[in-house]
Protein backbone atom coordinates (compact mmCIF):
# COMPACT_ATOMS: atom_id res chain seq x y z
CA UNK A 1 0.00 0.00 0.00
CA UNK A 2 1.37 3.70 -0.06
CA UNK A 3 0.50 6.93 1.48
CA UNK A 4 -3.05 7.42 -1.00
CA UNK A 5 -4.31 4.23 -0.34
CA UNK A 6 -4.96 5.37 3.45
CA UNK A 7 -8.12 5.98 4.54
CA UNK A 8 -8.75 9.65 5.57
CA UNK A 9 -11.49 10.70 8.22
CA UNK A 10 -12.51 12.59 11.42
CA UNK A 11 -13.79 11.46 14.60
CA UNK A 12 -15.63 13.55 17.00
CA UNK A 13 -14.02 13.08 20.42
CA UNK A 14 -13.80 14.80 23.81
CA UNK A 15 -16.45 17.65 22.06
CA UNK A 16 -14.11 18.00 19.43
CA UNK A 17 -13.41 16.81 15.53
CA UNK A 18 -10.33 15.00 15.45
CA UNK A 19 -8.99 14.39 11.89
CA UNK A 20 -7.00 11.15 11.24
CA UNK A 21 -5.78 8.82 8.54
CA UNK A 22 -5.67 5.48 9.07
CA UNK A 23 -3.47 2.33 7.19
CA UNK A 24 -6.72 -0.33 7.71
CA UNK A 25 -6.26 -3.94 8.12
CA UNK A 26 -7.01 -6.72 10.29
CA UNK A 27 -4.12 -5.86 12.29
CA UNK A 28 -3.21 -5.01 16.04
CA UNK A 29 -3.89 -1.36 16.25
CA UNK A 30 -1.17 1.36 16.60
CA UNK A 31 -2.35 5.70 17.68
CA UNK A 32 0.67 7.44 16.41
CA UNK A 33 0.49 10.84 18.81
CA UNK A 34 2.90 14.01 16.80
CA UNK A 35 4.96 16.36 18.30
CA UNK A 36 4.28 20.28 18.93
CA UNK A 37 3.31 22.21 15.40
CA UNK A 38 3.84 18.70 13.70
CA UNK A 39 0.42 16.42 12.66
CA UNK A 40 0.03 12.99 11.82
CA UNK A 41 1.57 12.88 8.46
CA UNK A 42 4.80 13.45 10.35
CA UNK A 43 4.21 9.67 10.73
CA UNK A 44 4.31 8.97 6.92
CA UNK A 45 7.74 7.40 6.27
CA UNK A 46 7.83 5.51 9.73
CA UNK A 47 4.08 4.33 9.01
CA UNK A 48 5.07 2.96 5.65
CA UNK A 49 7.50 0.91 7.48
CA UNK A 50 5.20 -0.56 9.61
CA UNK A 51 2.11 -0.82 8.23
CA UNK A 52 2.20 -4.56 7.05
CA UNK A 53 2.15 -5.16 10.59
CA UNK A 54 0.17 -3.11 12.10
CA UNK A 55 -3.06 -0.69 11.38
CA UNK A 56 -1.80 2.73 12.19
CA UNK A 57 -3.79 5.68 12.95
CA UNK A 58 -1.83 9.07 12.37
CA UNK A 59 -4.00 11.82 14.24
CA UNK A 60 -4.38 15.30 13.76
CA UNK A 61 -4.16 16.71 17.94
CA UNK A 62 -5.94 19.57 18.28
CA UNK A 63 -4.81 23.23 16.95
CA UNK A 64 -2.45 20.81 14.51
CA UNK A 65 -3.86 19.57 10.72
CA UNK A 66 -6.41 19.37 10.02
CA UNK A 67 -8.36 19.33 13.49
CA UNK A 68 -9.92 21.81 15.42
CA UNK A 69 -8.13 24.68 16.84
CA UNK A 70 -10.62 26.02 20.05
CA UNK A 71 -9.18 28.86 21.30
CA UNK A 72 -8.38 27.14 25.20
CA UNK A 73 -7.77 24.04 25.90
CA UNK A 74 -4.33 22.93 25.23
CA UNK A 75 -2.87 21.22 28.48
CA UNK A 76 -1.54 17.92 28.16
CA UNK A 77 -5.22 16.96 30.22
CA UNK A 78 -6.83 18.09 27.26
CA UNK A 79 -4.52 16.54 24.70
CA UNK A 80 -4.85 13.02 27.00
CA UNK A 81 -8.84 13.52 27.04
CA UNK A 82 -8.74 13.91 23.42
CA UNK A 83 -6.85 10.46 23.01
CA UNK A 84 -8.90 8.58 25.56
CA UNK A 85 -11.74 10.10 23.39
CA UNK A 86 -10.66 9.02 19.96
CA UNK A 87 -9.77 5.34 21.34
CA UNK A 88 -13.04 5.30 22.73
CA UNK A 89 -14.77 6.35 19.98
CA UNK A 90 -13.55 4.17 17.65
CA UNK A 91 -13.51 1.63 19.83
CA UNK A 92 -10.04 0.12 19.93
CA UNK A 93 -9.09 -2.58 21.46
CA UNK A 94 -6.01 -2.03 23.37
CA UNK A 95 -4.07 -0.09 20.67
CA UNK A 96 -0.12 0.35 21.16
CA UNK A 97 0.60 4.32 21.71
CA UNK A 98 3.62 5.67 20.08
CA UNK A 99 4.20 9.98 20.84
CA UNK A 100 7.02 12.02 20.01
CA UNK A 101 7.37 15.44 22.39
CA UNK A 102 3.85 16.24 23.15
CA UNK A 103 2.81 13.45 21.67
CA UNK A 104 4.61 11.01 23.78
CA UNK A 105 3.81 12.82 27.19
CA UNK A 106 0.46 12.73 26.06
CA UNK A 107 0.59 8.62 25.19
CA UNK A 108 2.15 8.24 28.74
CA UNK A 109 -0.26 10.29 30.58
CA UNK A 110 -3.44 8.39 28.52
CA UNK A 111 -1.75 5.18 29.74
CA UNK A 112 -1.20 6.15 33.34
CA UNK A 113 -4.91 7.27 33.61
CA UNK A 114 -6.49 4.46 31.46
CA UNK A 115 -4.29 1.43 31.87
CA UNK A 116 -7.33 -0.76 30.45
CA UNK A 117 -6.84 1.19 26.91
CA UNK A 118 -3.20 0.80 26.54
CA UNK A 119 -1.78 -2.53 25.43
CA UNK A 120 2.06 -0.62 24.98
CA UNK A 121 3.84 2.50 24.94
CA UNK A 122 6.61 3.69 22.42
CA UNK A 123 7.98 7.33 23.60
CA UNK A 124 9.97 9.28 21.08
CA UNK A 125 12.03 11.86 23.01
CA UNK A 126 8.74 12.79 25.37
CA UNK A 127 8.90 16.19 26.88
CA UNK A 128 9.92 16.81 30.83
CA UNK A 129 11.44 13.74 30.78
CA UNK A 130 14.47 15.03 32.88
CA UNK A 131 14.97 18.17 34.32
CA UNK A 132 18.30 19.55 33.20
CA UNK A 133 17.95 19.97 29.26
CA UNK A 134 14.73 22.19 30.15
CA UNK A 135 15.97 24.46 33.12
CA UNK A 136 15.71 27.90 31.01
CA UNK A 137 12.59 26.84 29.67
CA UNK A 138 11.09 26.73 33.28
CA UNK A 139 13.14 29.73 34.42
CA UNK A 140 11.69 32.11 31.31
CA UNK A 141 8.41 30.04 30.14
CA UNK A 142 6.41 32.99 29.53
CA UNK A 143 9.00 34.39 27.33
CA UNK A 144 10.02 31.12 25.85
CA UNK A 145 5.88 31.16 25.10
CA UNK A 146 5.93 34.57 23.47
CA UNK A 147 9.10 33.80 20.73
CA UNK A 148 7.52 30.43 20.60
CA UNK A 149 4.00 31.85 19.33
CA UNK A 150 5.77 34.75 16.97
CA UNK A 151 7.60 32.03 15.74
CA UNK A 152 4.74 29.94 14.72
CA UNK A 153 3.02 33.19 13.04
CA UNK A 154 5.91 34.15 10.79
CA UNK A 155 6.27 30.33 9.71
CA UNK A 156 2.55 30.94 8.56
CA UNK A 157 3.25 34.04 6.53
CA UNK A 158 5.99 31.52 4.31
CA UNK A 159 5.12 29.36 1.55
CA UNK A 160 5.47 25.84 1.46
CA UNK A 161 8.26 26.36 -0.88
CA UNK A 162 9.88 28.17 1.14
CA UNK A 163 9.10 26.37 4.29
CA UNK A 164 10.45 23.25 2.72
CA UNK A 165 13.86 25.08 2.17
CA UNK A 166 13.97 26.55 5.29
CA UNK A 167 13.85 22.86 6.71
CA UNK A 168 16.51 21.65 4.25
CA UNK A 169 19.20 24.50 4.56
CA UNK A 170 18.30 26.20 7.82
CA UNK A 171 16.68 23.95 10.57
CA UNK A 172 17.20 20.28 10.14
CA UNK A 173 19.58 19.83 6.92
CA UNK A 174 20.44 16.02 8.00
CA UNK A 175 17.01 15.00 7.34
CA UNK A 176 15.83 12.49 4.25
CA UNK A 177 14.35 14.62 1.66
CA UNK A 178 10.77 13.08 1.83
CA UNK A 179 10.81 14.49 5.82
CA UNK A 180 10.37 18.08 4.95
CA UNK A 181 7.21 18.56 2.97
CA UNK A 182 4.85 16.87 5.93
CA UNK A 183 6.88 19.00 8.14
CA UNK A 184 6.23 22.61 6.61
CA UNK A 185 3.15 21.43 5.67
CA UNK A 186 2.24 21.27 9.24
CA UNK A 187 3.35 24.34 9.98
CA UNK A 188 1.28 26.07 7.54
CA UNK A 189 -1.62 24.48 9.44
CA UNK A 190 -0.74 24.30 13.25
CA UNK A 191 -3.02 27.08 14.97
CA UNK A 192 -1.02 29.54 17.67
CA UNK A 193 -3.04 28.69 20.39
CA UNK A 194 -1.05 25.54 20.33
CA UNK A 195 1.79 27.50 22.97
CA UNK A 196 -0.32 27.52 25.57
CA UNK A 197 0.54 23.44 25.74
CA UNK A 198 3.46 24.92 27.21
CA UNK A 199 2.43 26.97 29.90
CA UNK A 200 1.61 23.67 32.15
CA UNK A 201 3.81 20.00 31.29
CA UNK A 202 3.71 17.32 33.56
CA UNK A 203 7.65 15.59 34.62
CA UNK A 204 7.05 12.22 33.50
CA UNK A 205 8.89 11.08 36.55
CA UNK A 206 5.14 11.87 38.36
CA UNK A 207 3.30 10.11 35.27
CA UNK A 208 5.21 6.98 35.57
CA UNK A 209 4.50 5.30 38.80
CA UNK A 210 1.35 4.86 37.25
CA UNK A 211 2.00 3.56 33.92
CA UNK A 212 1.81 -0.75 34.38
CA UNK A 213 2.56 -1.85 30.29
CA UNK A 214 5.89 -2.55 28.94
CA UNK A 215 7.49 0.71 27.63
CA UNK A 216 10.23 1.83 25.41
CA UNK A 217 11.94 5.34 25.33
CA UNK A 218 14.50 6.26 22.65
CA UNK A 219 15.90 9.26 23.51
CA UNK A 220 18.02 11.62 22.30
CA UNK A 221 21.64 11.49 22.43
CA UNK A 222 22.00 13.72 25.79
CA UNK A 223 25.26 14.24 28.11
CA UNK A 224 25.93 11.90 31.04
CA UNK A 225 24.33 13.58 33.63
CA UNK A 226 21.08 13.48 32.20
CA UNK A 227 21.26 10.24 30.80
CA UNK A 228 21.74 9.09 34.53
CA UNK A 229 18.92 10.85 35.71
CA UNK A 230 16.97 9.55 32.42
CA UNK A 231 17.45 5.98 33.57
CA UNK A 232 16.57 7.04 37.34
CA UNK A 233 13.48 8.36 36.17
CA UNK A 234 12.94 4.94 33.64
CA UNK A 235 13.02 2.79 36.60
CA UNK A 236 10.07 4.72 38.09
CA UNK A 237 8.12 2.50 35.27
CA UNK A 238 7.23 -1.03 35.88
CA UNK A 239 8.25 -2.36 32.19
CA UNK A 240 10.51 0.25 30.88
CA UNK A 241 13.22 -0.01 28.60
CA UNK A 242 15.16 3.40 27.95
CA UNK A 243 17.53 3.48 24.73
CA UNK A 244 19.50 7.04 23.92
CA UNK A 245 20.08 7.43 20.15
CA UNK A 246 24.21 7.99 19.51
CA UNK A 247 23.65 11.09 17.06
CA UNK A 248 19.96 11.84 17.36
CA UNK A 249 17.87 14.93 18.20
CA UNK A 250 15.13 15.50 19.29
CA UNK A 251 13.33 14.22 16.11
CA UNK A 252 15.07 10.80 17.00
CA UNK A 253 13.15 9.13 13.59
CA UNK A 254 13.78 11.49 11.23
CA UNK A 255 17.33 11.64 12.57
CA UNK A 256 18.21 8.20 13.30
CA UNK A 257 15.50 6.22 11.10
CA UNK A 258 16.91 2.73 10.20
CA UNK A 259 18.08 2.63 14.44
CA UNK A 260 14.71 3.95 15.35
CA UNK A 261 12.64 1.15 13.54
CA UNK A 262 15.29 -1.21 14.50
CA UNK A 263 14.30 -0.73 18.38
CA UNK A 264 10.61 -0.18 17.73
CA UNK A 265 10.76 -3.73 15.49
CA UNK A 266 12.77 -5.73 18.44
CA UNK A 267 10.14 -4.04 20.95
CA UNK A 268 7.14 -5.17 19.34
CA UNK A 269 8.45 -8.17 18.81
CA UNK A 270 7.39 -9.03 22.44
CA UNK A 271 4.44 -7.18 22.91
CA UNK A 272 1.21 -9.78 22.38
CA UNK A 273 -1.46 -8.90 19.77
Amino acid sequence: MSVNDWTSNDVTANGIRLHYRRTGGQKPVMVLAHGITDNGMCWARLAEALENSYDLILYDARGHGLSDAPEKGYTIADHTADLIGLIETLELVKPILMGHSMGGTTAAQTAAQRSDLVRALILEDPVLMALPPIENLLEHRDLFIEQFRRDLLERKQMTLEQLIEQCRREVHPNWTVREYTPWARAKLQVSPHVAETLKALPFLKDVFPNVSCPVLILRAEVDPDTAEEDQKITRKLARGKLIHLKGAGHNIRRDQFAETLHYIQEFLKDISP
